[in-house]
C-alpha cells in the first residue's frame, strides 16, 4: 500500500491492524496468526483488507514484450 493507505496511518487514527494469517472460526470472529502472535477476535462488522504482489506469469515471450504489472 501506498504510505497514505499504509497499517502505520490507520494505526495513528485509532484503528486496531492485526497482520497475518486469518480465518473465520465464528459467523462473528476471526482468529489471527501472525508476527504478533495468535488472536481471536469477536466483531459486528469486518473490513477484510488483502494485498497482493504482482507477479510475472510463464508466458512464452512474455517477458521481451512491454507489459504493465
Amino acid at each position: 500500500l501506498a504510505p497514505i493507505d499504509g497499517a502505520r496511518r490507520f494505526t495513528t487514527l485509532g484503528v486496531d491492524v492485526f497482520l497475518g494469517q486469518g480465518r473465520f472460526v465464528a459467523p462473528d470472529a476471526v482468529a489471527v496468526e501472525g508476527p504478533a502472535g495468535a488472536a481471536r477476535l469477536r466483531f459486528r462488522n469486518a473490513v477484510i483488507a488483502t494485498g497482493a504482489r504482482a507477479a510475472l506469469p510463464d508466458v512464452p515471450g512474455l517477458a521481451e514484450a512491454p507489459f504493465f504489472t
